[in-house]
């Protein structure tokens, strides 16, 4: 069988090196295409090379400019990106085949996932960074059913008074300024017909402020109301 072309002929009489110090002469890969074998959840793979070697000599070069077959050692670059993780219990390795059209050699691939956070294995459960109602784990907690928060400290359903006071701006202002409802200290916005609404405690918009030409404050972001430029 003959290979398929790896490289561009060359003319021959261009490359008539004797007497002639070596030069370098680039193979630009044009024509091996891959025939990986891969898994549902291994992406396509992408593949380049370019080699620089020395020039070959009389015999070499003829030999590229008639058969189109190249006699230097021709090299790819693979990289494989994993599209989603092995679901629980299932194996972390797997493998495919690179096999160039043309060609009998084959390269057999194994993958390792790496998947989990390194920081999980550190996992807190009923931390009291997390209120003692979930598990802290790699910077976040995971509440526990029924309670809810960025500390896991309210309880779905609750009315307390301890779970509103950070919803006012000061003492004596409106929860959340009026416009949204406190949930566990934290404002939620309501939505309006007019623009948006936000600030943690609702207390800034994008229409209370004039426009000019259609845009508001001249193209300055506002916050509460228009300042000017400096």
């Amino acid at each position: 069988m003959k290979p398929e072309r790896v490289g561009r002929p060359l003319n021959a009489s261009l490359y008539d090196v004797h007497g002639e110090p070596p030069v370098k002469l680039f193979i630009q890969h044009a024509g091996i295409r891959e025939r990986p074998h891969t898994g549902p959840d291994i992406t396509g793979l992408r593949s380049g090379e370019r080699r620089q070697a020395a020039r070959p000599r009389g015999r070499d070069v003829l030999l590229l400019a008639w058969t189109s077959v190249c006699p230097l050692k021709v090299s790819f670059n693979v990289s494989v990106e994993a599209r989603s993780c092995p679901p629980p219990g299932a194996a972390r390795r797997r493998s495919f085949t690179i096999k160039p059209v043309g060609f009998k050699d084959r390269l057999e691939v194994a993958v390792d996932y790496r998947c989990d956070c390194g920081c999980s294995r550190e996992a807190q459960s009923n931390s009291s960074i997390c209120s003692a109602t979930g598990t802290y784990d790699c910077g976040t907690c995971h509440c526990e059913p029924g309670y809810l928060g960025a500390r896991c400290e309210c309880q779905e359903g609750g009315a307390s008074s301890s779970y509103r006071s950070a919803c006012r701006e000061a003492e004596g202002k409106r929860l959340c300024s009026g416009r949204g409802e406190c949930s566990c200290n934290q404002c939620l916005c309501y939505e309006s017909e007019f623009g948006k609404i936000y600030g943690g405690y609702c207390e800034c918009d994008d229409f209370s402020c004039a426009r000019h030409k259609g845009v508001l404050c001249s193209g300055r972001p506002p916050v509460g109301h228009c300042k000017p430029r400096p």
